[in-house]
């Protein structure tokens, strides 16, 4: 009746036409070599357009990495001086000036969100024409952080004056309208 090569070649021949059809690959059936299972399923499959039925799924945001941590400023429009002596020497000849220093460490879980939120925000930036900020990273400068904040774990700002003299600290979270209020009353 039917010879087996004909059945065998036609098909080995749909076989490749509708591995054509939704676009993957194709083994040849007849090998006696196991194919590599790619992950889909016949529910898979849309025959009608050759590609997946799964919807495409949104990629996820990737979180936050401080990058005061690897020693750059956050990506702000305020003035990052690198060292605190540099902000000295820099704001010694204008008395209008003054210095903050972010002091941010691995293990600070906040710091992170403030860096995103509070540095960025707008009015911030506005009234933070007439400082210095400078990072400190805890875990890398642990003497000058000791001397700053006296055994006091970040976050924390700590304010100086153009001399780089302390005159005011503030530990823990702040909000972009508290550090606004920090800025306006430290000028004062």
């Amino acid at each position: 009746m039917f010879n087996y090569s004909f059945v065998r070649i036609a098909v080995v021949t749909m076989y490749f036409l509708l591995c054509s059809a939704c676009g993957t690959p194709a083994d040849d059936p007849s090998s006696d070599q196991d194919s590599e299972d790619n992950g889909l399923t016949a529910t898979d499959i849309n025959f009608v357009g050759g590609g997946s039925q799964t919807p495409d799924l949104e990629p996820e945001e990737e979180p936050y990495r401080s990058p005061t941590l690897s020693g750059d400023p956050p990506p702000t429009m305020l003035t990052w001086i690198p060292t605190i002596e540099q902000a000295v020497r820099l704001a010694e000849h204008d008395r209008d000036i003054r210095i903050i220093v972010w002091a941010v460490s691995e293990s600070c879980d906040e710091c992170p969100g403030i860096e995103r939120d509070v540095f960025t925000d707008p009015d911030v930036i506005a009234v933070s024409r007439e400082w210095y900020f400078v990072n400190l990273d805890v875990d890398r400068n642990a003497e000058q952080a000791e001397y700053l904040l006296h055994g006091a774990d970040p976050p924390a700002l700590v304010f100086l004056d153009n001399h780089g003299y302390e005159y005011d600290r503030y530990y823990g979270t702040f909000t972009a309208a508290e550090l606004e209020n920090m800025l306006i009353r430290g000028r004062a």
